[in-house]
């Protein structure tokens, strides 16, 4: 009877997950975006890392952002104002008060520690800024954008 049963869950289990072929067609469909968008397809938009960033930030600015000094108007300016704006995004990540992701190497609540020191300064600048059409990011040629992001990311 048990045997039975479990057979009838595992069965039911295997109908949901996709087949081999499922999945490399979907591999290919994200392989052939890359190609057409000429990004990795994982990464940018709204779906990937970056549009996860951008709704953390945003969420931020919801809530602390009229507390920091942030004017939706101005953007964000490398300027001693948005330089503390950004690092108090980052003291808010890093505590954990703004987590929807529970993992760290050193048991801290939060998105991985070192993805605030590395990643997060280069990545808000130059991808979620311009996404978000803060003004004075968008319509940046490609290394114009690439020069504000190190200056602004250096600074934090």
């Amino acid at each position: 009877m048990l045997d039975a049963l479990r057979e009838e869950a595992e069965a039911a289990d295997a109908s949901f997950r996709p087949t081999v072929e499922q999945e490399r067609a979907v591999m290919a469909e994200t392989r052939q975006q890359a190609v057409e968008h000429g990004v990795n397809a994982k990464g940018s938009g709204e779906h990937g890392w970056v549009g996860s960033m951008m709704r953390k930030f945003e969420r931020f600015l919801e809530m602390h952002g009229e507390a920091s000094g942030y004017d939706s108007a101005v953007g964000i300016v490398s300027d001693a104002q948005g330089l503390e704006l950004v690092r108090d995004y980052m003291d808010w990540c890093f505590s954990g008060l703004g987590r929807e992701q529970l993992f760290s190497g050193v048991g801290r609540k939060g998105f991985a520690d070192e993805y605030f020191s590395l990643h997060l300064p280069y990545a808000l600048a130059q991808k979620v800024f311009p996404m978000m059409n803060m003004p004075g990011w968008t319509g940046l040629e490609k290394l114009a954008l690439q020069v504000r992001r190190q200056v602004a990311a250096r600074s934090v």
